[in-house]
């Protein structure tokens, strides 16, 4: 479906336009095809402002990998190591220049079953928000890239995964 990213395509053109960066922010502004120099500008400007869009998205998904990594292994030497993997990956190297949905698509399922790991190792009273603030960002997932529901319905299984490591770690060091 691609709904979040074409609603963000939107409008960050309307923002640039609005900035006065961008002429041509919509099909109905756009020169002619009639006029082939107008048209390559405009084209040409509208694909920079995209490819500008798709750095940003994958710059925010890394910076907020970062956080949650920090918050997994609490050791920053290894979330260092972890971010630097995800950031120069391939898959998140394409994403920086091509705006796709899969990004934005998959990075709020991920940070989604991040969250659910720091939870089920940190009890708190805030841990029902947190539930569902993670719940959000499947839906958030699931709205932009229906196939994602195959990546939700893995959630609460990894989940209790990690609840059970973690409960077994703490039986062995009672014994």
């Amino acid at each position: 479906t691609g709904y979040l990213t074409i609603l963000s395509v939107k409008a960050w053109f309307e923002m640039l336009h609005a900035l006065g960066l961008l002429n041509a922010w919509s099909l109905s502004t756009m020169p002619p095809a009639s006029d082939p120099s107008a048209f390559d500008a405009a084209m040409t400007d509208a694909v920079r402002a995209g490819r500008l869009l798709a750095w940003l998205i994958a710059t925010g998904c890394v910076l907020i990998f970062a956080g949650l990594i920090r918050a997994i292994v609490r050791d920053w030497r290894l979330a260092l190591i972890a971010t630097f993997a995800f950031a120069f990956s391939g898959g998140l190297a394409v994403h920086e220049r091509i705006l796709r949905t899969e990004l934005t698509a998959a990075c709020p399922i991920i940070f989604a079953l991040m969250i659910l790991i720091v939870i089920s190792r940190r009890p708190s009273a805030g841990r029902p928000l947190w539930m569902a603030l993670s719940a959000a960002l499947c839906m958030l997932g699931l709205e932009n890239k229906v196939q994602a529901v195959l990546l939700i319905a893995a959630l609460p299984v990894l989940a209790l995964r990690s609840e059970e490591r973690r409960v077994g770690k703490e039986c062995r060091s009672r014994w």
